[in-house]
């Protein structure tokens, strides 16, 4: 089993015998960088019934909703410095990518999300239905990267 590691805060976890990557996939009350300069509230972030149903991508899906799914989502937790998940890698060679990539090249989270309600001022997000997830190498929250 190949396990890496990377825990200056805690947030990411690959672990290529288990085929799983974990980790915080957003932040709270953190202002983002980037396309995403939000800050979500705590636990705004909405969770569907069926956690199964959330992706994790090698990327960000595209305008048309296309991406590269690499996994779906296992477990959640949400806890008061963000919403921290588990996904489980599919078999195959984009799946085998995700995995090396989580160790060190792609080892951030980003969220997609819709249905999002913002604060008076436009700053906060105050509610949002999370539809998906990413694997980036810079995401917009600091500390969403994988444990």
């Amino acid at each position: 089993m190949s396990t890496a590691t990377i825990t200056p805060t805690g947030a990411v976890f690959a672990d290529a015998g288990a085929r799983t990557v974990t980790g915080r996939i957003i932040e709270y009350d953190v202002r983002g960088v980037g396309s995403m300069t939000a800050t979500f509230s705590a636990q705004s972030l909405v969770l569907p019934q069926d956690v199964t149903r959330v992706k994790l991508y090698r990327d960000h899906r595209n305008q048309y909703g296309m991406g590269t799914p690499v996994g779906w989502m296992t477990k959640v937790d949400n806890r008061p410095d963000g919403a921290y998940a588990t996904f489980q890698i599919g078999v195959g060679p984009d799946g085998d990518q995700a995995l090396h990539d989580a160790q060190g090249v792609r080892d951030g989270f980003s969220v997609e999300v819709k249905d999002v309600q913002v604060s008076s001022d436009r700053v906060t997000v105050t509610r949002a239905l999370l539809d998906g997830v990413a694997l980036v190498p810079a995401p917009a929250f600091a500390e969403a990267r994988v444990q």
